[in-house]
């Protein structure tokens, strides 16, 4: 095998909101590769995708949250799916049912947050955002982070439950995680960093004492000098053995010159009607966790590496190996609060931002989106039988019986 047939295929999948004038599909997703380049497949992926809404990836595998808010998991590389335990079976959720059997557009749910019980409606898509917000594979399982509560959760295969990873709650909500060597980094809000070990046992063992690193200052000091026109969002990434931290910073309504401005700002005293300015990544900060010294260090220089990131696994990937910008971070749109809040925009903020040059190149592409990034390292595969397969190559299917597949993934 070539190198290129090894090669990890990153993909960034679009769900189209809004067709563009002419366009003969709407509301259905697509692939693009690290070239910007369509990438063709088969229909009945397509489907399963349209179906569902991707709450994010991990080793080329989807999480998917079905028309019931189900969780499974979806590798369009293989064309093979995983049922996951079902939604009543998280720790936050004691009741998720159809309020009409004959309706499926609202859910009559009983949800514990805090030390309350909340009951109420909900229509499938909120029922969907407050169940699982990130996902991460380990060899023989899932942890995501999930409910309103941002918790951690795992599955083990064979299991018929989500079991809650309870370390008192002290360090809930969680931002981020990620999984290396079968080890979990999570990372909350307060910017607390805990490893754990999920090798072996049934239950993961923590692997170090929690390191509550010290806040890295520049980020900080930005964020509270400029509040109110930023917001900004954290992501873990293992790169070459190291953890990094990456800050991004989202300006809440940017003009076409990159300017951030104030919302009391978009009305002028000449017109009644707003100004479109919408929200817009402006830029990045690096760094990384020294462990023994409980800090972050800021990185000036990525090297030969690139970031991705967004709603999904964060990863580095060698810029030489896979034909993309080395010293730059790749990122999709996450900004799942305003996604939805206008029709002129929304998943639009998608791009890469060069460390070297400290700028920002979009994506030339004016469709609204719904974006996650996928990506495929070929050193995971499923002991399974597989539903209908397809290539990306050819755009076709192998007319294979569908069936459930329990998950065992192994490495190699």
């Amino acid at each position: 095998m070539t190198n290129n047939v090894q090669a990890p295929l990153m993909l960034v999948l679009l769900q189209v909101v809004e067709a563009e004038e002419g366009a003969r599909n709407s509301n259905i997703p697509y692939f693009f590769g690290l070239q910007g380049k369509v990438i063709h497949i088969p229909k009945h992926i397509t489907l399963e995708l349209h179906k569902s809404l991707c709450v994010g990836s991990s080793q080329g595998w989807l999480l998917l949250l079905d028309e019931e808010a189900n969780p499974k998991l979806f590798n369009p590389f293989l064309g093979s799916r995983v049922q996951l335990p079902p939604k009543e079976t998280f720790s936050h959720i004691v009741s998720a049912s159809k309020k009409d059997e004959s309706d499926d557009s609202q859910f009559l749910v009983t949800y514990k947050y805090g030390n309350s019980l909340v009951t109420g409606l909900m229509t499938v898509k909120e029922l969907q955002r407050c169940l699982v917000s990130k996902a991460a594979l380990f060899t023989d399982g899932v942890i995501v982070i999930d409910g309103l509560e941002s918790k951690l959760s795992f599955f083990k295969n064979g299991d018929d439950t989500w079991t809650e990873l309870d370390h008192g709650g002290k360090h809930k909500p969680y931002s981020d995680i990620v999984c290396h060597d079968n080890k979990l980094l999570a990372l909350s809000k307060s910017s607390t960093i805990e490893i754990w070990d999920f090798n072996g046992s049934n239950y993961p063992r923590k692997l170090v004492n929690i390191i509550q690193a010290s806040f890295p200052g520049s980020a900080f000091q930005t964020w509270k000098t400029s509040r109110g026109l930023y917001s900004s969002r954290f992501y873990l990434v293992e790169s070459a053995g190291d953890v990094l931290l990456a800050a991004r910073f989202v300006g809440e309504f940017v003009r076409h010159d990159g300017v951030p401005v104030c919302e009391a700002d978009l009305l002028t005293d000449e017109d009644t009607q707003p100004l479109i300015c919408p929200y817009k990544t402006l830029w990045f900060q690096v760094y990384k966790l020294n462990i023994d010294e409980n800090r972050w260090e800021e990185v000036a220089d990525l090297g030969s590496r690139s970031l991705f990131l967004g709603g999904n696994q964060s990863v580095s990937l060698s810029a030489e190996e896979f034909s993309c910008e080395a010293n730059s971070i790749y990122f999709t749109d996450d900004y799942w609060e305003r996604m939805n809040e206008d029709y002129l925009y929304g998943g639009h903020d998608l791009g890469m931002f060069s460390l070297k040059s400290r700028s920002i190149t979009r994506s030339g592409n004016n469709s609204r989106h719904k974006p996650v990034t996928c990506n495929y390292h070929g050193h995971v595969k499923l002991q399974e039988r597989r539903v209908k397969r397809g290539t990306f190559q050819h755009s076709r299917a192998n007319k294979d019986e569908q069936g459930e597949a329990r998950f065992k993934p192994t490495t190699h």
